[in-house]
């Protein structure tokens, strides 16, 4: 009897619903496996086109994890363009290093996404 299962699946939905709205379309595929919450939100922002959008956001994230505390004292706004990270670095000399370092940073920064999300860092 498959009606506490559908049960089950009606009740996420509407506890859901408020929060994704189109959440419908992924519960209501039939499934065999059991799914955990972060793959149902990674197939729902797949869906909505949002993955790229959400990696740009873990890049400019992961910058103070890539390039240390010390470094990061000195950056002072970082956001995500078209793929290309921009850096505002408060420290001349330390903007001049940051630069020569910018191919490494950008492949460790990609490494630690998982993916190729950065094309290339602008130091500011």
């Amino acid at each position: 009897n498959n009606t506490p299962h559908r049960f089950r699946l009606f009740a996420v939905e509407c506890r859901l619903r408020g929060i994704f709205p189109s959440l419908k379309l992924i519960i209501a595929m039939k499934r065999t496996d059991p799914k955990s919450v972060n793959q149902i939100i990674d197939e729902y922002l797949s869906h909505e086109g949002l993955t790229t959008t959400v990696d740009e956001q873990r890049a400019a994230y992961l910058w103070p994890e890539v390039v240390g505390h010390v470094i990061n004292r000195y950056t002072t706004r970082r956001y995500v363009d078209k793929g290309v990270l921009h850096v505002y670095i408060s420290s001349a000399p330390l903007k001049q290093e940051l630069s020569f370092c910018r191919e490494r940073l950008t492949a460790d920064i990609n490494a630690a996404i998982g993916r190729p999300v950065l094309t290339g860092i602008v130091i500011h």
